[in-house]
């Protein structure tokens, strides 16, 4: 299925309010979809979070770069999109699918005699991974059982931002600028991106073409009230494109309206 045929999919997934089997199906390892000019996602089948690509004159940003299982074929759709060096890595949050493919972005600047990207994350991540190495064992009992995956290995490396931020910070590279939001919802160390220039916020996990999973039986209660104030302030920006954590971008503004007000109802209900 071609880039364009993928993005008319997202669209009949939308009208249908469904994504899960026809997006999945048709999507073969991790695929770049257009988003605008210099801007593009690539999503991955299965349970494996977006990855948002932003091109500058200086190179490349990328928002989240996959799991370790994920990332040679994220990095494959990227090169084959644009062979400008990777300058700028985000991670929306520190699970696994989402921030555990720049080993194979380091390793790329490396042999090509240029520096690593700069990988930028919220404070909370630095305590997240901390949490994770002292708790291994455990998360590969926990996840092993909530995924049924036998045998699964908890990761036991983990690259850590080289900057920090707290509550926001704005990036401007090669003639763009992004600006970082943290936001407390499936994780404490969320960050959403709003790309000022193409109208587009980048959600991380604060959408996940799903109910919000504010809580389930595996693991602990989330916010559910802070989500929501997050949807809000995404809302408030008038995005006329959202890049979800999982699933197709939705494009349209009354769209993106719509689904950041559901689903911002929805958790406050669910607080309430």
């Amino acid at each position: 299925m071609t880039d364009n045929d993928l993005r008319a999919l997202g669209d009949a997934c939308w009208e249908r309010f469904d994504f899960g089997r026809d997006w999945n199906r048709h999507l073969h390892g991790s695929q770049l979809i257009p988003i605008d000019n210099g801007l593009a996602y690539i999503a991955s089948r299965g349970v494996v979070g977006n990855v948002t690509v932003v091109g500058t004159d200086d190179g490349l940003i990328v928002i989240d770069c996959g799991s370790r299982h994920t990332a040679g074929n994220i990095h494959k759709a990227i090169r084959d999109w644009s062979q400008k060096p990777i300058r700028t890595v985000i991670y929306t949050h520190g699970h696994l699918d989402h921030a555990f493919g720049t080993p194979l972005f380091d390793a790329e600047a490396e042999q090509a005699g240029l520096d690593k990207p700069e990988v930028i994350g919220q404070a909370n991540i630095q305590r997240r991974f901390q949490r994770y190495q002292d708790s291994a064992d455990w998360n590969a009992h926990i996840n092993g059982r909530q995924f049924k995956v036998a045998g699964f290995k908890w990761p036991d490396e983990y690259r850590y931002p080289d900057t920090f931020y707290e509550e926001e910070m704005v990036l401007e590279r090669g003639g763009r600028r992004l600006t970082l939001h943290h936001g407390m919802g499936e994780t404490d160390d969320h960050t959403w991106t709003w790309i000022e220039d193409a109208r587009t916020v980048v959600t991380g996990d604060f959408i996940i073409w799903a109910a919000p999973n504010a809580g389930n039986p595996q693991k602990v209660q989330r916010f559910a009230a802070e989500w929501a104030r997050a949807l809000r302030a995404m809302a408030a920006k008038k995005p006329a494109v959202l890049v979800p954590g999982h699933g197709p971008a939705v494009f349209g503004a009354e769209r993106v309206a719509t689904l950041l007000d559901d689903t911002a109802s929805f958790l406050e209900i669910i607080h309430q």
